[in-house]
């Protein structure tokens, strides 16, 4: 006797054989629904996010006078909280937009006697060129970049990591991914103190640093034209160079428009202005430009200054120096 045949489904018991397999030219169709679904419910969840921020930040700009005009808030405190997570909160936003390759590039042009301002955490330390040229006991040591590096910061708990990160590396005996070993005791100096303010000599050389250096600094003080000054008159006034590494506005007006609405609450959560004008504080700085380059759709910002020669002198109006105006001589955008 044949055996019987199986049962047929029934879709609202559940019972009997399982349906047949869809047809495999149905398959790409629903892969392509589901994927059209997860993207729809994504977006919606983005947009929605970014309404929400967009509502907090400017209440924040309207209830507790947050904004970037005039007197700006100090707003350097968020740093003593954040100092212990800071490397782990933006390691990977940096190492995504490619950071650490151009902190690289521009520490590697400081010599002779470096002054880094808002050094933070030290994460620019590993960058710095110690090289020797000569060897031997009785012979004297040359060295081809830093001859000596002192950090400054105004947030005790940054300055104390960084240090941590210094003394880390002294026992690795390296100051950089390919440079030799630094002699010991490292020509290293840990300085707390705001830029902003006359820095007296000592630890200041008598004729200025050979170069200053800064990375993501002019976004966190609350008069980053006042900072720029400074910085422009710690360097030496023949040879002295200033290098900066900043965020601010885009090349693109949409762009502009989203920091410009999220401005305060990224302040208010980070201490950071992230839309100010770079180029108009260079301006107002009347320090001259060497080079201008911008990235990340003209949002990160490489500047080298020096301050302007004698018989030069500055235009306090914003004029001055070798301009620094998105349209500077030299600058180079990329994306």
């Amino acid at each position: 006797m044949p055996p019987l045949p199986p049962p047929a489904y029934n879709p609202r018991k559940g019972t009997g054989a399982h349906p047949p397999p869809l047809p495999r030219s149905r398959i790409p169709l629903a892969i392509t629904l589901l994927a059209i679904f997860s993207l729809s419910t994504y977006g919606s969840y983005l947009y929605r996010s970014y309404t929400g921020a967009v509502a907090r930040s400017a209440s924040l700009a309207a209830t507790s006078s947050l904004t970037d005009t005039g007197d700006a808030p100090d707003l350097s405190d968020r740093y003593d909280g954040a100092a212990a997570t800071y490397d782990r909160d933006i390691g990977r936003a940096e190492w995504v937009m490619g950071m650490g390759r151009l902190r690289r590039r521009l520490v590697r042009k400081a010599c002779g006697d470096v002054l880094e301002v808002a050094a933070g955490t030290g994460r620019n330390l590993k960058y710095y060129r110690w090289r020797r040229r000569g060897e031997g006991e009785g012979k004297e040591m040359e060295m081809e970049g830093c001859t000596r590096l002192t950090l400054l910061d105004k947030s005790r708990p940054m300055l104390e990591r960084a240090r941590a990160v210094e003394g880390e590396m002294r026992k690795l005996g390296r100051r950089s991914h390919r440079a030799g070993t630094v002699p010991d005791p490292t020509p290293t100096a840990f300085l707390l103190h705001d830029a902003t303010q006359p820095l007296a000599s000592p630890p200041r050389p008598r004729h200025g640093y050979d170069t200053v250096v800064q990375t993501m600094g002019l976004c966190s003080t609350p008069d980053p034209v006042r900072l720029l000054r400074a910085l422009g008159a710690l360097a030496h006034p023949e040879h002295g160079r200033i290098l900066l590494l900043e965020h601010g506005r885009s090349h693109y007006g949409w762009l502009n428009a989203v920091l410009d609405r999220l401005a305060a609450l990224h302040a208010d959560r980070h201490g950071c202005w992230w839309n100010r004008d770079v180029a108009a504080i260079v301006r107002a700085s009347g320090l001259e430009v060497v080079a201008l380059r911008r990235f990340h759709w003209g949002t990160t910002w490489w500047v080298e200054l020096r301050p302007c020669r004698s018989g030069e002198g500055r235009d306090e109006s914003g004029g001055g120096g070798g301009g620094g105006g998105g349209d500077t001589k030299g600058e180079r955008q990329s994306k």
